[in-house]
Parts: structure tokens; sequence; C-alpha cells
């Protein structure tokens, strides 16, 4: 038996999670606080932070959320911490 190929699309699949959540939306969540936290991997994990963080930012939006009320956790581990640019420079290449 040969194991079936995926068809990996980031974007439809980040968008489709945001859309059919498996608990409360995220917007609904954003609703009920006033600040919210996204937490990401540093640049060493080749995690698409441009295709995961912007449609987030977009449903905290939607629940009322400004973005000063949204801080962004980049998770470095042991690694060297990253500047405000590397972070820019992932979410918006």
């Amino acid at each position: 038996m040969t194991p079936k190929k995926w068809r990996v699309n980031p974007d439809y699949d980040v968008n489709y999670a945001l859309r059919d959540p498996i608990g409360p939306a995220l917007s609904n969540l954003a609703r009920q606080s006033r600040t919210a936290v996204i937490v990401t991997c540093d640049k060493t994990r080749g995690l698409p932070s441009h295709l995961t963080i912007p449609p987030m930012l977009e449903e905290l939006t939607k629940g009322g959320l400004n973005a000063d009320d949204v801080m962004i956790l980049v998770a470095t581990g042991l690694h060297k911490d990253e500047t405000m640019s590397d972070v820019e420079e992932r979410i918006d290449p």
C-alpha cells in the first residue's frame, strides 16, 4: 500500500480553520476580550507567518479588537532574540 500524498495549501488551510474552528470562532472570543496574544515561532522553524498572522489579526479585528490590543509573541526558545524588522519581514514579505 502506497501512502496517499497530501496536497498542502497553507493559505487555504489557515482560512478554512478560521472559518470552521473546532471551538468558538476567534472573532467571538475577541468580542469577550480586551486584549489578545498571537504566539508564533522564530525564523528558524519555517512557519509561514505571512499566511497565518494576517488572517488571525483580521478575525480579531472583526471581533472588535484594535491592532494596539494585540501582542505578537515570538517564541525563540534558546535562539537569539529577533528584531522587530525580522518579525515584520516574515509577516509582510
